[in-house]
């Protein structure tokens, strides 16, 4: 006790004696030398910090984004990906090959979860922001709650139920105006009770959320990419799928991969673009559309829940690693079997395989009412009944105005 007292003097004392060296210091410093450093790092880059110009309320909307890169990207080094991977090995080899530069990466804590898109600037290709896709959480299998450490499980079980993820796409948009998906994939980690602004997150979700990782915009054209067009993004995400072993009672962790299709659609602008969020599920078996979300409001719904354990326990046995997914759940429109998607894809109604873009905005229309059933309908052919060159332009117009042939 008695050293408590004589330290608190002598800390006081050398903390008083800092700040006056430092006081003194800036007092005695030139003002001629602090204006022109407050030049060399603010007006450079902003202008005049004094001036209306140069105030924050002055500065152009692009340097105000946070979690968006203002540079549009090159065309020419945008990922593309030419084929959908659906075979497990395909898949794994594209994840390799994209490399955790694609991974989707956490926005800092602090940052607004929402901001507002930045309208177009006439003549310049540009970022517009970004906007939530879908919102997933993870909670503890409770086949696994009985492996928690005793002393943390509330708080293992309170974390996962209080916080969530949400994804966000990165828009750009071309000096046509035009709309278009940036490779960019944004997590935003937040506390269910506060999800304006982003919080830090556990080492177990950094780790997790650099599983996802942007594959490629699907361009199956041999000519160069056009980004506009390329209105599908695909993604993968790699988990360790826990699995039993057939007549043991035992188990093993083998790395699964699930696809997801970010689908900008048709009607989309660069105020306000859409989008429908496809995932697989069940290894690429099920093919859902995800529930849709609003874009500008913070407030989320986790669409996508995954259950987990956790392989180890490190800290003397009470901090939660190795997430291993026993299960996820999707809150859907629709889904239906991959095997049904590829049939549309290869034409197997129609006798004409069909774009990818096209099938999924089908299948968005569809989401209303959650109906596949006329998906392989044949149309009826009648008998036509006028002159053949009266039928070309009627058949051009109905095809322009409903190409995919879905019920609007």
């Amino acid at each position: 006790m008695q050293s408590k007292f004589v330290l608190a003097p002598l800390t006081i004392c050398s903390f008083l004696v800092t700040g006056a060296v430092v006081a003194s210091h800036v007092l005695l410093e030139p003002a001629a030398s602090g204006t022109a450093e407050s030049k060399t790092r603010v007006d450079a880059a902003f202008g005049d910090p004094m001036s209306a110009e140069g105030s924050v309320l002055g500065m152009p909307k692009t340097l105000l984004m946070t979690g968006v890169t203002s540079t549009v990207p090159d065309v020419r080094t945008m990922p593309v990906i030419r084929a959908v991977p659906w075979e497990h090995q395909d898949l794994g080899r594209e994840f390799r090959r994209a490399g955790s530069q694609l991974s989707c990466s956490l926005l800092e804590p602090g940052i607004d979860v929402i901001q507002p898109l930045v309208a177009p600037t006439p003549g310049t290709a540009g970022p517009i922001g970004r906007q939530t896709a879908f919102s997933l959480n993870l909670e503890v299998d409770p086949a696994a709650k009985s492996t928690l450490p005793r002393v943390a499980r509330g708080a293992i079980e309170s974390y996962l139920e209080s916080h969530q993820l949400t994804i966000q796409t990165v828009y750009y948009h071309t000096a046509e105006g035009h709309p278009f998906l940036g490779p960019q994939v944004r997590a935003a980690f937040v506390a269910v009770t506060s999800p304006e602004k982003t919080t830090e997150a556990e080492a177990m979700i950094v780790a997790s959320i650099k599983e996802l990782r942007t594959l490629g915009l699907y361009w199956d054209q041999s000519t160069a990419l056009v980004p506009e067009q390329a209105r599908t993004m695909i993604l993968a995400f790699r988990y360790s799928l826990d699995t039993n072993i057939a007549g043991t009672e035992k188990s093993a962790s083998n790395h699964e991969y699930e696809l997801l299709f970010l689908h900008l659609l048709k009607d989309s602008t660069a105020t306000a673009p859409k989008l429908a969020v496809f995932a697989t599920s069940n290894g690429r078996n099920e093919l859902n559309l995800l529930e849709t979300c609003d874009p500008v409001s913070a407030q989320q719904k986790s669409v996508i829940a995954a259950r987990v354990r956790f392989g180890e326990f490190n800290r003397m046995g009470m901090y939660p690693a190795n997430p291993v997914v026993t299960g996820v759940f999707h809150q859907a429109q629709l889904s239906l079997p991959v095997d049904s998607v590829k049939a549309l894809l290869e034409g197997f109604a129609s006798g004409t395989p069909r774009l990818l873009s096209d099938v999924l905005d089908e299948l968005s229309s569809r989401g209303a009412t959650g109906n596949t059933s006329e998906l392989f309908t044949t149309p009826a052919q009648e008998p036509s009944v006028v002159a053949p060159d009266a039928a070309t332009p009627e058949a051009t117009r109905t095809d322009s105005a409903n190409p995919d042939g879905a019920a609007k």
